[in-house]
């Protein structure tokens, strides 16, 4: 199930552009599928493959706002120093996590499903990943950005939110140690 969260969390890479509402669907399922076919490749060793992964497909995940949202209340507490190193550090340790659990892949379906809008700056882009046995829900959480363009700030999986997990694990640190710790335990990961 790691490889299904890794996958979906970063298939899309960083915040370098962003979606218009008309074409979320088409092109989650491009990215998506791109994604896929490359993890298929037996030629290429896993950090090629990430790389290629991440180079191709650019864009729609709103990283400083997942990492402010992963830092919770303690995000303010922070100098602006201490918040760049932090939102630096926090999307190498997605991506270092997504690399790590790239091998883990074995021909799962990701299917996009349809768009559901919560209000006028949220929508919810249903897909699913079918396993060997399993079907697994998927819910990619975007929210309208200044620039009229969507971003995705979160994804459900199983029920699950990416960000409310992090969330818990980064406040349970800041709660008994320092955010020097937490750097550490993100350099270390």
């Amino acid at each position: 199930m790691k490889i299904i969260t890794f996958l979906l969390v970063f298939l899309l890479g960083t915040n370098l552009y962003a979606l218009q509402e008309d074409k979320i669907l088409s092109t989650m399922q491009e990215k998506v599928d791109f994604a896929t076919k490359t993890l298929m490749q037996k030629d290429k060793k896993i950090q090629e493959k990430a790389k290629q992964i991440f180079s191709e497909i650019e864009g729609v995940f709103d990283m400083p706002l997942m990492g402010r949202l992963s830092l919770g209340k303690y995000w303010n507490t922070l100098s602006k120093e201490q918040q760049n190193l932090f939102l630096s550090l926090f999307e190498e340790f997605m991506k270092n996590s997504y690399i790590d659990q790239l091998e883990l892949y074995n021909n799962e379906k990701i299917t996009i499903k349809e768009l559901e809008k919560i209000k006028e700056n949220r929508i919810y882009l249903h897909s699913q990943i079918q396993g060997e046995k399993e079907v697994f829900k998927i819910i990619y959480k975007f929210h309208k950005n200044p620039q009229n363009n969507w971003l995705i700030y979160d994804v459900d999986i199983i029920g699950a939110s990416i960000i409310k997990t992090y969330k818990a694990q980064f406040e349970d640190i800041m709660a008994n140690n320092s955010f020097d710790y937490l750097i550490e335990k993100l350099k270390n990961r």
